[in-house]
């Protein structure tokens, strides 16, 4: 794999890692593959494809992330009356850079290895474009030897969300079936105040529970 990759669209695999219920075999394969590459899964708390036949509700389309290391959210939208929601993907990049290098375990013997073979080098500076200009070369160049001896880190799963937060998950997938089946305005509107509320509970519970990472199940 190269250095920085987003993989989006439908796995069409279920796994509790991206908030799944259960496990099919092509989510375990995919889930072990996520694993051993170090590869971060950006999914949504809703179900993306939803079978009213047969009351079947599933997460399977998502974003998996490569030595990305900026804060991402994945949101179902009701936009449109497929069987498979669209999901919007948000990457927050006003991201301090001391920020960044917190996420990454650096070699740093690998860092000044590629960072002789950089084309740092000393120009003569005139002007003010000209110190523009060697600022930018010499930021890009450090940034590339940093990327290329860095890997990201990731933080195991330590707890689950409290009963409280799970319960409101419940609810919220319940108003969004009721929203597939009816269409009705006021549902969506609830549905969506709803999942305000479930995310500012959940950016809560994280900050006042440091050194975690929760999977949401339902």
């Amino acid at each position: 794999m190269h250095n920085n990759i987003i993989f989006a669209g439908d796995f069409n695999a279920t796994h509790t890692s991206w908030n799944n219920r259960k496990n099919n075999f092509r989510g375990v394969r995919l889930n072990k593959c996520f694993n051993e590459n170090n590869l971060r899964i950006i999914a949504p708390t809703s179900a993306t494809r939803i079978d009213v036949r047969y009351n079947v509700s599933n997460i399977l389309d998502f974003a998996v992330f490569k030595n990305i290391p900026f804060p991402a959210t994945a949101t179902v939208l009701f936009e449109l009356s497929s069987d498979h929601l669209p999901c919007l993907l948000d990457i927050n990049m006003n991201v301090k850079p001391e920020t960044i290098l917190n996420l990454f375990v650096t070699n740093w013997d690998n860092y000044n290895f590629y960072l002789q073979r950089t084309s740092l080098k000393l120009i003569n500076i005139e002007n003010e474009d000209d110190a523009d200009t060697a600022i930018e070369n010499f930021t890009k160049d450090l940034y590339t030897a940093l990327n290329n001896s860095s890997n990201p880190k990731y933080l195991a799963n330590k707890g689950r969300l409290p009963k409280e937060i799970k319960q409101m998950i419940k609810n919220k997938n319940y108003l969004r079936r009721l929203y597939q089946r009816s269409r009705a305005p006021a549902v969506k509107d609830a549905y969506k105040k709803l999942e305000n509320k479930i995310k500012t509970k959940i950016f809560v519970y994280k900050k006042f529970n440091l050194g975690k990472t929760y999977r949401l199940t339902n």
